[in-house]
């Protein structure tokens, strides 16, 4: 599905700049602003990064907007001269960005006197655009559209552009100027597992599939996927250009034994990420106990150069591949020797080491991945958070790891492919820390003076 595919590059592209933002940003010594509650009343001649409970603009920002908080809130008078990025549990905007908009949060509101005049690209369990709202410049070339991935969305502002979607239920009473492309259920879906989390907005509940308002207008063309046909009022678009795909959702189509209930569904997700979560608590003690000196070394390269952990991630995926191919080809090359000798005992042997080296190599680089780079980041997101709350647990062997792996359970259960790309860029900011430190260590060997009898 085109829409599908959409946002996963839409996604990934979001959620890599999170997380390169989350390292990089507590190594930044100007435009930071971190506190309890954050609030903005003077203007900011360059580019603000912000981390608090609670954040507020009220003036204006000269440059783009990097803001991790509890509850964003653009007031009125709050104007983003660049473009806004960021997450939280409750996002307002009733001011003014006059960039893009690129949000990941539980309840995302545009309220009516809210402008955003580029694209606004979001994930979350509800986006809302008010009545007097708008998205893009009417008569700007510059862009104007919304992608938003998540469970529901109500539009009954002015989106200049096209809206791509892809999610449980679309109400629109407002304007879409471009195409309107949608992939929707038929009934509602339950609350998403991190719009559960305390102090998160009760956003209206939007009907499952996909519904019209008096105000409704497109136009461009209608493209949606839904297992039911949707009743479109002839006023909103004309027949000619609507397209319908029918297409049924897994959990519609498991219902023909038993339906799932919100329990089930809890208790599964709840069940698996407490497994992980214990998991990776074992491995991570028994390095704490047994790889200490590995463990610290690989933090503090982490700390020190994310990207550079990050490039070298990549390159060891390369690395595995070149060795494993390495590996087969001298297999096979020593195969052959022994064949024409005839030495049919050593090309037994041969096939037998190879193929015990390959699967050796395979699985420490699995461990490597699957467990160790896990822990390698959580340790250090446990002691970047403990060490502006409580430094002196920062310092231990057990508190950050503990913390650290919390977040990450959290992290990687967020669903719509958001979670598992997450995982994957925490394993590749791990891979690339233990090179490092490998790297390192493997210098410090080899320089070391022999010692002379």
């Amino acid at each position: 599905m085109k829409n599908r595919q959409l946002y996963k590059i839409a996604g990934t592209l979001f959620i890599a700049f999170l997380l390169l933002a989350a390292f990089v940003t507590p190594a930044l010594a100007m435009g930071v602003k971190t506190d309890d509650v954050v609030v903005v009343s003077s203007d900011v001649d360059d580019d603000l990064y912000a981390a608090a409970r609670h954040f507020t603009l009220s003036a204006t920002v000269h440059g783009d907007l990097i803001v991790f908080a509890q509850t964003v809130t653009i007031q009125p008078g709050g104007v983003v001269e660049g473009d806004l990025m960021g997450a939280g549990q409750d996002i307002i905007i009733q001011g003014e960005v006059k960039g893009d908009v690129r949000i990941a949060g539980g309840v995302i509101l545009v309220s009516s006197t809210g402008k955003v005049d580029e694209d606004l690209i979001a994930a979350g369990y509800s986006l809302e655009l008010e009545p007097g709202s708008q998205v893009g410049m009417p008569d700007s070339q510059r862009g104007g559209s919304v992608a938003f991935a998540g469970s529901q969305a109500s539009y009954s502002g002015s989106v200049a552009g096209d809206i791509d979607m892809i999610g449980e239920g679309l109400e629109l009473n407002g304007t879409v100027n471009g195409n309107l492309k949608i992939y929707v259920g038929q009934e509602k879906a339950d609350r998403l597992p991190f719009g559960t989390l305390p102090g998160l907005s009760d956003a209206q509940t939007i009907p499952g599939g996909l519904t019209f308002g008096s105000q409704a207008k497109i136009g461009g063309s209608l493209e949606y996927t839904s297992p039911e046909e949707a009743n479109i009022p002839a006023a909103v678009i004309t027949r000619q250009k609507v397209t319908f795909h029918q297409q049924d959702f897994y959990w519609e189509r498991v219902q023909t034994t038993r339906r799932i209930s919100t329990i089930d569904r809890v208790a599964a997700w709840g069940l698996n990420q407490f497994r992980w979560f214990l998991s990776l608590l074992l491995v991570g003690l028994l390095l704490a106990w047994a790889a200490p000196e590995l463990t610290r070394r690989s933090t503090e390269h982490l700390r020190a150069k994310p990207l550079h952990s990050l490039g070298w991630g990549f390159v060891s995926i390369f690395a595995l591949l070149f060795g494993v191919l390495s590996l087969i080809v001298m297999i096979g090359m020593l195969g052959v020797i022994l064949g024409i000798l005839q030495l049919t005992g050593l090309l037994a042997l041969d096939i037998i080491l190879g193929f015990m080296a390959l699967f050796g190599l395979v699985m420490v680089y699995a461990t490597a991945a699957v467990l160790v780079s896990k822990i390698i980041v959580s340790c250090l997101g446990g002691q970047l958070i403990l060490g502006r709350i409580k430094p002196e647990w920062a310092k231990s062997r057990i508190w950050p790891l503990l913390l650290g792996l919390v977040i990450f359970a959290i992290l990687t259960a967020i669903p719509l492919y958001i979670g598992q790309f997450i995982n994957l860029v925490i394993i590749l900011f791990g891979l690339g820390a233990l090179w490092m430190a490998g790297s390192e260590w493997i210098r410090r060997k080899s320089s070391k003076p022999e010692e002379v009898s």
